[in-house]
């Protein structure tokens, strides 16, 4: 089952949804705070997904930021 997580992207400011196989009750009853900490109890999640837990951020704000520091 997939539950739509809500983070404040701390990059931008929005209000970022992603769809994970965990509820926002398991990431609070785990106290996960950081990278390290939501490797070790969530293994089946990748990078990006983790960062958007972490911060808020999404792969496709990343993706957005570095093109415009590039130019």
């Amino acid at each position: 089952m997939f539950y739509k997580v809500y983070r404040k992207s701390k990059l931008t400011g929005n209000i970022n949804v992603m769809e994970l196989p965990i509820s926002d009750e398991d990431i609070k009853l785990r106290k996960c705070e950081t990278d390290s900490d939501l490797r070790c109890e969530f293994q089946f999640l990748n990078f990006s997904e983790r960062q958007f837990l972490l911060s808020g951020i999404t792969l496709d704000e990343m993706i957005k930021c570095q093109r415009l520091t590039n130019y």
